[in-house]
Formats: structure tokens, C-alpha cells, sequence
């Protein structure tokens, strides 16, 4: 470059180097959530957990009155209890030693109990795991706290109620299909109408284009990704509305090939059409508002969801009875303003009513009811939630109605895992810490000199995040060898009643064996076979006997010398390269013998 540019480039800082500037952005970051804490007079602190490539990452961060602040996003050895509360308890340190280091205050357990005491409500999922985490916390923080709940998640529960009314409501018509899979008609043609539009060449180009053609918005077809919040119930009402594009696209444009043959044969049935009307107009008048109402409103707080919650209950029960009420223009579940333009559901209401879509409309309200009851009963009438005194109040300020924050979080760690596969946890939580808790604006208010006070610290992290990682790849592996060793023991312990039962019929116990389709050879049956009819040819017998102690598997060579009962014997046992000098006795049982012994965990000598 400088021959030809005249240009002379310095060398690339080295890997170390680059380490730690990025370990620099999460130290800062962390400073920050601990400085709005201390700067707010209630916290609330959540957190959510999910799976990204085998992965499992657990990520946390507060709601002050700043804002919300990312802690950490780190990968977890599993999903106990025990897990999350450690991991949260030792970010919350970690934080303050970061911003000690920044403004150079020694005081770390000062300002750890001021944090401590500005943490005043917990947010999660409804997961039964995250109100065991919520008692570990509230013994870390020595005092108590107010145990909330996100308030968008109960429509995963929605859609996964959806899904099993139409598949009870298909089986009791015998409504079928020749699309793959297991789920009803409606489910599966939205998934192949979902991966048709989500490939990326071949007929899902055609399609695509087709859309455009027609004047259609492509985005009316969303990716389907399962039971997430309210994207069931628009696909139903998009479809259902696209549905004579859809037909004349699968029935002509591609109509040659099996597989849109058997996605127009779907579409065409009367059933499936009424299902997917219905979800749409549920969509329209239930979890569309629902998501309007209380998707990232920081304008509501937790427990003031919990009455909104309370009265879109009151006006979903009417529908059982008045199922007509679904296509009435003026009717939601929520008070929420109508959208301006929504052809979509100008179109849904404007089918007609049959027996088979009010009847269906009737008995998923009647479902959803009881989701609503079972998923918000901390927040209705004689719930923990419910009426709270004001000074109870106080302590839920700042808790959003729903824990977005942490989905929204962990989507982009995901991305940045499928960025940089090899990236590390340290390098992915500060890449997105300091992007969503605006840590750059933050730092033009700092002092220049302030800023080197964090480097050592950063590189401290650095080495402690390398140990951490470590530590949990360690804890994976261990926990993983504990339960291969389980289902051992549990397969053993199959065996041993099997063959318990087996010995009280001694005559048919190698039949009893064989019919077992154990896999065991004819020659090993017939030995334990001698053995059960005559438990006296085991006296003075010797065999070696594997056993798994602390993890390992540890051979001891058995002699048999008393018989204590029918199905107890004594015997002299030491481990194999020992002598006799060094045997101890041991009682065992004919039938746990026996077991080991076709499962090839003992053999005679």
C-alpha cells in the first residue's frame, strides 16, 4: 500500500486487544443500569430464558425510571432454579463492581445494599420454575418483593388453545387431508403456505410475484413461528381473506405438482374456510387489540394491565353465548380504537354466519375463558394481585404489563449468535447491553479521565467470563454423564422387576426371558434359568460384578458363601486385583444378580 498509495497502515490491534475494548462496552453498560438504578426509587428487575443453538441463555435486565437497562445475557448449564437465581445474584454484583471501578468508590457492599434496596418487584413468565427464583431472590435482597407477570404471554396459551379446539372439531367431522403431518387441516396448510412464501427459490419466488401481481401486500403472509402471541390468528384472517388469490395461484399458476394440489384441496373445504375465519375474527377482536392495548405501553403498568385484562375477560364470556357478537363491527374485548383502514376485517365480518362457524366461535371462547382464568389469576378477583393496598402498589412502579424487553433482547442475540457462531456470551451481551441502553449518549456526560478507570476492571471480566464459560461447559458435561447414569439405573431397575416377577414362576422363567425380546443370548438364559430353579448351585460359585461409584464403573470379584434365604446370599467381594485378604462381605439379592447379569454388567468366573 505504500508503493502503490503512498499510504502507510498501521498494524491490526491484536485479538486480546479487540477482547477487551469489546469487554470495555459491557463494563460501561453495566455501570449505567447500576447508575439509573440508584437514581430510581423502585426497580424491577426480569428476566426470560430461551434456547439458541443448543444453547441455553437466560437473559436479565431492569425497568427503572430512565428506562429499561440490559444486565447480561449468559449461557446457563440448565434451566433449575437454582441456575437462574445464581445467575442474576451475580450479575447484580458484578454490575456494581463495574460501577465502583468507574467512579472509583471502594465501597462496593455499600452500594450493593443500596442497589438491593431499590429492587422492589420481579418480572417473568407464568413457568412454575420462576417463582421458586423469585424466593431465592427475595433471600439475596433480604427483604420482600412484588412477584409480577408478563401480561402478552398468555396468548402463546390463546393459540395453543386454538389448536386444539380445531383438532377435536376436525376429528368430531372428519374433516382430513393428505398434507403432511399430524396437526388439523387449517394448521397445516398455514404452515405450507408459510414455507412456500419463506423459501428462497423455486415455486416460493413464483408466489411471491404472483401476490404482487394481484395487488396483494406480500406482507399479509407473515412467517409462521409457532405459538407466538398473535401471529396465529392473523395468518387465519389474512389467508381466509387472500383466500380466491390463493386458490386461483395453487389451483392454476402451480396446480401441477402434488403439493399445491393437496394445499388447494385444503383450502377448498367449507371447514377449513369457517376455521380460518373464525381465528381471524378472534384475531380482529381479541388478541389484535390485546397486543395494541399492552404491547410495549409504558404508560401502563403491570397491575394496571391486570384490570384491563379483567374486563376483556367480562366481554370474551359474552361470546359464548352471543357468538354473533364475533362479526359485529363495534365489538372488541378491549377498549382500543378502531384502525383506520383494515380492509381485512371489513372483509372477515362480511362472510356469512353458519351453523358450523358460530358453534366453533362459541366453544373457542368458552377455551379461552378458561385460559384467561387459569393464566391471570394472580390478577382477578381473590388473586395475590388483585386490590392491592397502595403501599403494595408502590412497589410494582416501573414494572411494564409485559416483558417484551427480554424478548426483544434475546432476538437480537440470536442474530448475532447467527452472525459469529463462535462468538463468546461476553461478546454477544456487549455488543447488545450497550446498543439498547444507549451507552454511547450515555458516555458523553463522563469525564474523560473516568473512563481508564474501567480497563483494568474490563479485562478482570474478561478473564472471568473465560472461567465461567469454562465452568458451565464442565457443570453441562456433568450433568449430562448424571443422566445417562440415571436412565442406566432406571433401565436396571426395569430389569430387576421384571425379573423378580419372573422367579415366582421359575419353570417359565427362561420363556418369561425370551418372550422379554431382551436381546439376551440362549446361553446366558439358560444359565440364570439353572440358577432360579436351584439357588443353592450359587454356593461357592465366584463372579465378577460391575458397580458405578462417583461416576466411574469399578469391577469387584464376588464369592458366594452362605445362602441367608432363597433370594439372599452372602458373599466375600474385593476389588479386581486385590486379594482375599482384603474381601469384605456383602449381602445381595438373587434377582439384582441376576438383572446385572443380562445387562451384561456381571459374568461368572
Amino acid at each position: 500500500m505504500r508503493l502503490l498509495c503512498g499510504v502507510e497502515l498501521s498494524p491490526l490491534p491484536s485479538q486480546f486487544c479487540i477482547s477487551s475494548m469489546i469487554s470495555e462496552m459491557r463494563t460501561l453498560a453495566l455501570a449505567q443500569a447500576v447508575e439509573a438504578i440508584l437514581q430510581s426509587d423502585f426497580v424491577n428487575i426480569a428476566w426470560d430464558a430461551t434456547t439458541i443453538k443448543v444453547k441455553h441463555l437466560n437473559e436479565v435486565h431492569v425497568n427503572t425510571d430512565s428506562g429499561h437497562f440490559t444486565l447480561d445475557i449468559a449461557t446457563l448449564p440448565g434451566g433449575k432454579a437454582t441456575d437462574y437465581a445464581r445467575h442474576i445474584t451475580d450479575v447484580i454484583l458484578k454490575a456494581v463492581e463495574c460501577y465502583c471501578a468507574l467512579h472509583s468508590n471502594n465501597d462496593i457492599v455499600g452500594i450493593l445494599e443500596k442497589v438491593k434496596e431499590k429492587i422492589t418487584s420481579t418480572m417473568s413468565d407464568r413457568a412454575a420454575v420462576n417463582r421458586c427464583v423469585s424466593q431465592e431472590l427475595k433471600k439475596f435482597l433480604g427483604h420482600d418483593v412484588l412477584e409480577l407477570n408478563c401480561n402478552i404471554h398468555p396468548l402463546d396459551g390463546l393459540a395453543i388453545e386454538f389448536r386444539k379446539v380445531i383438532k377435536v372439531v376436525e376429528d368430531e367431522c372428519g374433516v382430513c387431508s393428505e398434507l403432511y403431518g399430524k396437526d388439523s387441516v387449517m394448521l397445516r396448510a398455514i404452515m405450507c403456505i408459510s414455507k412456500m412464501k419463506y423459501k428462497s427459490s423455486g415455486e416460493p419466488v413464483w408466489l411471491k410475484v404472483f401476490l404482487e401481481n394481484e395487488g396483494v401486500n406480500a406482507k399479509l403472509l407473515p412467517r409462521y413461528v409457532g405459538n407466538r402471541f398473535h401471529i396465529l390468528f392473523s395468518l387465519c384472517g389474512n389467508i381466509r381473506y387472500l383466500l380466491p388469490s390463493l386458490l386461483k395461484y395453487f389451483g392454476k399458476v402451480c396446480g401441477k405438482t402434488a403439493f399445491a394440489k393437496q394445499i388447494h384441496a385444503a383450502l377448498m373445504l367449507d371447514e377449513v374456510q369457517d376455521e380460518l375465519l373464525v381465528g381471524g375474527l378472534f384475531g380482529k377482536c381479541l388478541t389484535g387489540p390485546w397486543m395494541t392495548c399492552l404491547y410495549r405501553q409504558n404508560s401502563i403498568s403491570n397491575l394496571q394491565s391486570g384490570e384491563i385484562l379483567k374486563r376483556a375477560l367480562n366481554n370474551l364470556s359474552r361470546l359464548i353465548g352471543e357468538p354473533k357478537l364475533l362479526w359485529q363491527t363495534g365489538f372488541r374485548c378491549f377498549d382500543v380504537s378502531p384502525c383506520a383502514d383494515d380492509p381485512v376485517g371489513e372483509q372477515l365480518r362480511a362472510f356469512a354466519q353458519t351453523p358450523f362457524s358460530l358453534a366453533l366461535a362459541s366453544r373457542a371462547a368458552e377455551s379461552f375463558k378458561k385460559v384467561m382464568e387459569r393464566q391471570l389469576v394472580r390478577y382477578l378477583e381473590g388473586g395475590d394481585l388483585h386490590d392491592l393496598p397502595p403501599e403494595r402498589v408502590l412497589l410494582g412502579t416501573n414494572a411494564p404489563a409485559d416483558n417484551m424487553v427480554s424478548e426483544s433482547n434475546l432476538g437480537l442475540a440470536d442474530y448475532l449468535h447467527r452472525r459469529a457462531a463462535n462468538a463468546s456470551d461476553s461478546y454477544i451481551v456487549a455488543k447488545v447491553a450497550y446498543a439498547t441502553n444507549g451507552t454511547a449518549q450515555w458516555l458523553e456526560g463522563l469525564e474523560a479521565h473516568a473512563l481508564y478507570h474501567v480497563v483494568g476492571k474490563s479485562r478482570l471480566m474478561l478473564g472471568k467470563s473465560k472461567q465461567y464459560e469454562s465452568s458451565v461447559r464442565k457443570e453441562i458435561s456433568s450433568r449430562l454423564s448424571a443422566k445417562i447414569q440415571g436412565h442406566a439405573h432406571s433401565q436396571s431397575r426395569q430389569m430387576t422387576a421384571l425379573v423378580k416377577s419372573l422367579m415366582q414362576t421359575p419353570d417359565s422363567f427362561a420363556v418369561g426371558i425370551i418372550d422379554s425380546d431382551l436381546q439376551v443370548s440362549l446361553e446366558d438364559v439358560n444359565v440364570v434359568s439353572d440358577i432360579v430353579k436351584s439357588p443353592g448351585t450359587l454356593l461357592g460359585r465366584e463372579f465378577m460384578w460391575v458397580w458405578n461409584v462417583d461416576s466411574a464403573d469399578i469391577a469387584y470379584r464376588y464369592r458366594v458363601i452362605e445362602q441367608k434365604r432363597q433370594d439372599k446370599f452372602l458373599a466375600l467381594c474385593f476389588v479386581n486385583g486385590s486379594t482375599v485378604d482384603d474381601a469384605q462381605e456383602h449381602v445381595f439379592a438373587l434377582q439384582d444378580l441376576i438383572a446385572d447379569f443380562l445387562a451384561g454388567d456381571a459374568f461368572f468366573i
